[in-house]
């Protein structure tokens, strides 16, 4: 993920949400380590919102919005892990 997209989603407005998933970890990992870093303004939404359920490494455990992507629907059925962070701009 780039630096000036991570910057962009710091500039949505109070509540907006930015939504990251991936089924290859390495690549998850480093999404999520660039919005880790603006946590000064994006919050993980297990600190936002606890009506949210995450696993012991902080992973949600479900797609939010209830529609799963075409590349989701393949991974799961292969039997991949999806990796998948929400974070709302405080």
């Amino acid at each position: 993920m780039q630096k000036p997209l991570v910057d962009s989603f710091c500039l949505i407005c109070q509540g907006g949400q930015v939504f990251m998933e991936s089924d290859v970890l390495q690549v998850a990992m480093e999404m999520r380590s660039q919005l880790d870093m603006r946590a000064d303004v994006l919050k993980h939404i297990d600190a936002a919102d606890l009506g949210f359920t995450c696993d012991d490494d902080g992973w949600l455990q479900h797609n939010p919005f209830g529609v799963r992507t075409e590349r989701e629907i393949h991974a799961e059925f292969e039997g991949a892990a999806i990796y998948r962070r929400l974070y709302q701009k405080i």
